[in-house]
């Protein structure tokens, strides 16, 4: 939600008599839907009903974010107007939101809107002259009136709460600030209990516990936090897990309580969960093993979610230096599988990303100390995952495999054969989506090996949607593909270098200069795609050719899909 001034409290004491009042109010969300934020302000003084269509239209995905502090501000003193705050249904808020912030200067552009000089104090130039374009002072909110803002929100949708968790370590001094804000927002979620039906949460490990429903010392309410959190209507639960400084004092059983017990409890309570998601960021530190959250989730105490269709999971299984790693991961591995195998009748989508992270990978050098182990065969992975499950109705399949194999000194990832033998007793069952991340397939040969796995798609069924990365892009392949899918709407193909074969030249194929080299790229109008071709270009390939180019390139092979 941008607005290009904070307005002023409107009140309509009586109907206006213009004609438009009469219509009907689906007719005025038709006609304000492809308006500007802007635009729209203006328009809702022309009657009331288009008054209330227009504040909910702006209103009902609000942002509370730190990029861009001036429209993190409006929005903030918009909510605080009467009865602004009910209209919200979805929101987002950055954590450092909910921390008073100290005086600060702003540096502004040389051309700044006259509307906000209202509520914004410029600063003087030495010479005595007034410029928008030097660094002014300007009201700071006080976070109280966000709190507030967040008491009044009794009809929300979805709550998002975002941001890093760096900074928790160095402001110790708003670490309290930062508690009375989760109260806050669970006293939001707790009115909207009704009608909320996603949360996303990203707050330390330490208040988890407490904004759960379990009491923590460091809340601010003791009695009212301990009542457990109870959202009749939740259907996505998204989860991010990460180590900071101040979890590094957690002890081992703490964490184990946290893994094991609070958060299946939360989930295990939440009958209508339809997406599950958890996300543990990369780190310098430890990796957080989840087998205790994977074995509480499948174990037999456990209620079995009945509606659950969606899984992801982001999470490194490796980290740097671990003690006894082999068995670690699978350990890990085999908790996952466990989970799995027990909504492998229902489950719709996965997304899997377990693989070492690059930034927690040395750099290879043979006086490393670090690197002083072998990394665990993508054939464990499997076999330990996803081999010996049998996935009964699953229609998405995104994996990440180990490695890339632009990395000649890095082990490969798993073979190419090992993944079509998978895939092939999934295909069979109607699988529709397949996006393969971490692997860069070498030639036309490779991709054909995958495509064995499609060789029993039935005609009118087949995949829809295919996202894979090639060393080299050429007509031949996109042709192979476009042969064999012949019901695919969404192609996505991460590549480094276009292979032209001048076998496929045509009088209207398109030419493009990437690094004073010619790439003609093929005529589309020879595939049989109904949907649209997208060419993705990873910001990897900039050592072959620069990425103004690349830029170039994906616009010319899009223009020739329109």
């Amino acid at each position: 939600m941008t607005l290009t001034s904070i307005p002023e409290t409107d009140t309509h004491q009586g109907e206006s008599s213009s004609s438009g009042q009469i219509l009907p109010c689906e007719i005025w969300q038709t006609i304000i839907r492809d308006l500007p934020e802007s635009t729209l302000w203006q328009l809702r003084e022309l009657n009331r009903m288009l008054y209330d269509v227009v504040l909910d239209e702006m209103l009902r995905c609000t942002s509370i974010l730190l990029f861009g502090d001036l429209q993190t501000e409006q929005t903030i003193r918009l909510l605080e107007a009467p009865g602004f705050a009910k209209r919200v249904r979805y929101l987002t808020i950055h954590n450092q939101a909910l921390i008073a912030f100290q005086n600060r200067k702003l540096r502004l552009p040389m051309r700044f809107s006259k509307a906000h000089a209202s509520w914004i104090k410029p600063g003087r130039h030495r010479s005595g002259r007034w410029g928008s374009d030097e660094s002014i002072h300007r009201e700071i909110y006080a976070p109280q009136n966000l709190l507030q803002s967040l008491g009044k929100m009794d009809g929300l949708c979805s709550v998002e709460l975002v941001g890093p968790c760096a900074w928790w370590d160095n402001h110790h001094k708003q670490w309290m600030a930062y508690c009375a804000g989760l109260d806050c927002i669970r006293d939001a979620l707790r009115l909207s209990s009704n009608t909320l039906t996603r949360l996303s949460l990203a707050i330390p490990l330490s208040l988890l516990d407490g904004f759960l429903g379990r009491s923590g010392p460091e809340l601010s309410s003791p009695s009212e936090s301990s009542k457990p959190m109870f959202l009749p209507h939740l259907e996505e639960f998204a989860l991010e897990l990460r180590r900071t400084l101040e979890s590094t004092s957690l002890q081992d059983d703490a964490i184990q309580r946290l893994l094991g017990v609070t958060i299946p409890t939360f989930i295990s309570r939440h009958l209508s969960l339809r997406a599950l998601s958890f996300n543990v960021p990369p780190s310098l530190m430890p990796c957080l093993l989840l087998s205790p959250l994977f074995h509480a989730l499948s174990s037999e105490n456990t209620t079995v979610l009945p509606y659950l269709r969606s899984f992801s999971i982001t999470s490194p299984i490796v980290s740097v230096g671990m003690d006894d790693y082999e068995n670690t991961v699978i350990g890990e591995l085999d908790a996952l599988a466990h989970f799995l195998q027990r909504y492998a009748r229902q489950l719709t989508a996965i997304q899997l990303d377990l693989q070492v992270h690059r930034n927690t990978v040395p750099t290879i050098n043979s006086s490393s100390l670090y690197y002083n182990f072998a990394l665990p065969s993508a054939e464990k992975w499997f076999s330990h995952t996803l081999y010996n499950i049998s996935f009964s109705c699953l229609r998405s399949l995104d994996l990440s495999l180990m490695f890339y194999s632009t990395y000649p000194s890095y082990p490969r990832g798993a073979t190419i054969s090992t993944i079509s033998d998978y895939l092939r007793p999934i295909v069979e069952r109607g699988m529709k989506t397949l996006k393969l991340r971490d692997y860069v397939f070498e030639s036309q040969d490779e991709i054909g090996i995958l495509l064995n796995a499609f060789s029993f798609q039935e005609r009118d069924g087949g995949l829809v949607e295919l996202d894979l990365s090639v060393r080299y892009l050429s007509p031949p392949t996109l042709h192979l593909l476009a042969e064999r899918f012949p019901r695919l709407e969404v192609l996505a193909l991460t590549f480094e270098a276009w292979m032209p074969n001048e076998l496929y030249f045509t009088k209207e194929s398109a030419t493009v200069a990437l690094a004073s080299q010619p790439f003609v790229l093929v005529n589309t109008r020879d595939l049989i795609f109904p949907g649209r071709l997208v060419l993705m270009i990873p910001s990897s390939a900039g050592r072959n050719y620069n990425c103004c180019a690349s830029i170039a390139m994906a616009n010319a092979m899009l223009s020739l899909c329109t």
